[in-house]
């Protein structure tokens, strides 16, 4: 059970218990060979990415990317690679985290007058600067009717801001 803004997400983390990092006594291991092949693992993992952020979550995010130091060149082959990774219809996607410059929940846009894009949606006010606003779905090309596996579980939206090369 996971308590996040006050939104609790129960998952059923069998992998602990009888899976590949528990006993293995598990029926469904033989089938699916690792923990992470299994339904139920997906099932677990996309309830807590879909969870509620809390505020003290963004707050951590904001001061770890504050704080982040940049990578020189040559460190560049050998770091691991921080991304995040979120889902937009049924896809998942992943950004790199050095790319992302704030995680928020999701404010007004202003439509731009004799504009009607699909993918750009308007311009939005981050921290007094106005910024352009794209819909990465519609960039993407991604089925956002709903109609996919994933429409009936709750998703909670983000406004993610990023910039490359500033």
């Amino acid at each position: 059970v996971h308590d996040h803004a006050g939104v609790t997400t129960r998952v059923d983390d069998c992998w602990n218990r009888i899976g590949t990092r528990g006993d293995q006594s598990c029926p469904q291991l033989p089938t699916y060979t690792r923990c992470l092949n299994c339904p139920v693992f997906e099932q677990g993992a996309a309830a807590l990415l879909d969870r509620a952020l809390s505020q003290d979550d963004l707050e951590a995010a904001a001061r770890a990317h504050r704080h982040a130091a940049p990578l020189r060149a040559h460190d560049q082959a050998d770091a691991e690679l921080a991304v995040l990774v979120f889902r937009i219809a049924d896809e998942w996607l992943a950004l790199p985290a050095t790319a992302l410059r704030q995680i928020d929940k999701p404010r007004a846009i202003h439509s731009l007058p004799h504009r009607r894009n699909r993918v750009v949606l308007g311009l939005v006010n981050i921290r007094g600067a106005l910024t352009v606003a794209v819909s990465l779905g519609e960039l993407l090309g991604l089925d956002l009717s709903g109609s996919g596996k994933h429409a009936s579980r709750n998703g909670y939206a983000r406004l993610l801001v990023a910039a490359h090369q500033d």
